[in-house]
């Protein structure tokens, strides 16, 4: 099973003005990825290791704004939100 975990800024950035010659001038990089559930977990593990915090433990501090304002983190946030909407499906026996 696979989600459409899209990463997209667009509409958030249309609404305040934001467009194709902005980004340019500010390198600002809005695009949507689709991810599968793998590949979510896959990037969340990668920054994991990186920067030596679960993500749990990396999103409290984040929204408690312990930690700075890196473009990773708000990636990091966005991976963990992701997962934490998803919902859970239970295993049978």
């Amino acid at each position: 099973m696979s989600i459409n975990a899209a990463i997209d800024l667009c509409p958030l950035f249309d609404s305040a003005g934001y467009d194709e010659r902005m980004a340019r001038e500010t390198g600002v990089n809005v695009t949507k990825r689709d991810l599968s559930d793998a590949d979510v977990r896959r990037e969340l593990k990668r920054f994991e290791e990186k920067y030596g915090l679960a993500s749990k433990d990396f999103y409290a501090k984040f929204n408690r704004g312990e930690l700075g304002d890196e473009e990773d983190f708000f990636e990091w946030a966005t991976l963990w939100d992701v997962v934490a909407a998803k919902p859970r499906t239970r295993k049978s026996a």
